[in-house]
């Protein structure tokens, strides 16, 4: 089994021919990654979230106009949990240049405001990750000598 959210890591393992089976027949694509919430639905989440820190720039509506335009673009502040980072990032801001700033900020992946968050953690917090980390793959190796390969169970 194979649960990835990256497409590419699926091709990969697909090259690897690990059995003689047609992969195809079990394949199940979920397409989480498509955006959950349309241009409508976050220009509200957008402008009530700001309205709710109080933030500067919606006093103009020329800078309204930037944000709500450049947010058009679905990759922009796609979830509600990077619009609140924004709209607390933006609360005393009042230009274009600070505005677009903090949209592509906080619009990056989350794999990457992960690395950065992990990388601001303390030693000890590292090191239990670190060991966390080894005992899953230790704990993965082990079961997998133990196990009979896939097509033992589909033959029976």
């Amino acid at each position: 089994m194979i649960i990835t959210s990256r497409e590419e890591v699926f091709k990969e393992f697909k090259q690897r021919h690990f059995s003689k089976l047609d992969l195809k027949k079990f394949e199940l694509i979920l397409k989480i990654k498509t955006p959950s919430y349309d241009y409508e639905r976050r220009r509200k989440m957008i402008l009530n979230c700001c309205r709710l820190m109080n933030c500067k720039w919606l006093e103009s509506d020329m800078l309204v106009n930037f944000v709500l335009d450049y947010i058009q673009d679905p990759t922009k502040l796609s979830t509600p949990l990077k619009i609140r980072d924004f709209a607390i990032s933006t609360k005393n801001l009042s230009t274009k240049h600070e505005l677009l700033g903090q949209i592509c900020s906080k619009s990056k992946e989350t794999a990457i405001s992960f690395s950065k968050e992990v990388k601001s953690f303390s030693e000890d917090k590292k090191v239990f990750l670190l060991l966390l980390f080894i005992s899953i793959i230790t704990h993965i190796h082990h079961y997998s000598k133990h196990v009979l390969p896939f097509e033992h169970y589909l033959y029976r």
